[in-house]
């Protein structure tokens, strides 16, 4: 058949019936006979079951009934079946229920997201050649999400500009590597992800303390080595924002400032002996520091946690006041019975005289 169509294809065939003939030259006689196909209407008609298309069965077209023949062909000239036979977009993306309707969000958000700004994105048959059509990765759905994202965030101005300036400001306090992140909040993203130095960020979010604890961590996962710059963000983060504020600038000035004084303190924590306090740093949240002659008792009664502590205190401390009373007693009393002890000595010493 195909030295019929194509004489030019100078097949050898060998034994007896001179019916045998080496596969990889079949192969590219088989695309050269394709590739000048007159027909392209009909070719392609036959080609329809490799997508699957439930109007035509695969039984029907003659031309797809060896399998272990066609699929090398269709692996390595896939270009041409899927653009020039199957008429498809060059840069389709091809996803199968598994994908627009899965478990996991993000792939069901940015199939909808795509689709809603006009991507390439084919619905795959389950039918569809395997050898001919690959579902759609992650990271490509991440990889245009983006593309599409900064496009439009240029210009962006308001509140997602504001928020995403606060955080920027949050990050320089961190390591080198989470100062290149760049966070977006954008209203078109439903589900937070990273991609590359990017993390987007649902507008609609509150912008509060939870939502900062959340970036921190999702920065971490992103930069891949522990750094203890975060961890000292994260400690100020809750000692300075309480759950229900709105994070602003302003706050987050307060943050970075306190993040600096807690780098100080667990630098002291671990140079400092057990028996020595750990010195407050000088800051947000800091307390007086005691002088070496200061007598009093470290522990303020009317700033104590709970009344049983405040209680413990006071008594702990009037317990130690009436003990040192007492030995100032002893003291006294003891120095008397010395006096007199040496004036009787003197008397019965004259007398003996």
């Amino acid at each position: 058949l195909l030295m019929t169509f194509d004489g030019r294809s100078k097949l050898e065939v060998s034994g007896r019936d001179r019916n045998n003939v080496d596969a990889e030259e079949c192969a590219e006689a088989t695309m050269r006979m394709l590739k000048r196909c007159a027909q392209p209407d009909l070719l392609r008609e036959l080609c329809k079951p490799l997508a699957g298309s439930a109007d035509t069965a695969a039984s029907k077209s003659w031309l797809l009934r060896s399998p272990r023949f066609l699929n090398p062909l269709l692996e390595e000239h896939a270009d041409f079946f899927k653009f020039n036979v199957l008429g498809m977009p060059r840069d389709a993306l091809f996803a199968s229920r598994r994908t627009t309707q899965s478990k996991r969000p993000f792939l069901v958000w940015a199939t909808a997201f795509l689709a809603s700004r006009g991507a390439p994105l084919q619905p795959l048959d389950p039918n569809a050649s395997r050898a001919l059509f690959k579902e759609v990765a992650e990271e490509d759905l991440e990889r245009l999400c983006v593309q599409k994202l900064l496009a439009e965030e240029k210009g962006l101005e308001g509140d997602a500009a504001d928020r995403a300036a606060t955080v920027r400001q949050l990050l320089r306090c961190g390591c080198a590597a989470a100062a290149r992140m760049r966070v977006h909040f954008h209203a078109a993203v439903r589900v937070a992800f990273v991609h590359g130095t990017h993390v987007f960020v649902p507008a609609t979010l509150p912008f509060d303390r939870a939502l900062l604890v959340r970036l921190l961590g999702t920065v971490q996962r992103a930069v891949g080595s522990y750094s203890d710059k975060l961890t000292h963000l994260q400690q100020a983060i809750f000692e300075v924002v309480s759950a229900e504020s709105e994070v602003s600038p302003a706050l987050v000035r307060k943050v970075v400032q306190r993040a600096e004084g807690v780098a100080r303190e667990a630098s002291a924590f671990e140079r400092v002996s057990a028996a020595q306090p750990v010195p407050k740093d000088k800051g947000v949240g800091s307390t007086r520091t005691r002088s070496a002659n200061d007598d009093s008792d470290p522990i303020d009664v009317d700033a104590a946690s709970s009344p049983e502590v405040a209680a413990s205190v006071r008594a702990r401390r009037d317990g130690g006041e009436s003990s040192a009373a007492a030995a100032q007693t002893d003291a006294a009393s003891g120095s008397s019975a010395g006096a007199a002890t040496s004036s009787n000595g003197e008397g019965g010493g004259s007398r003996s005289g």
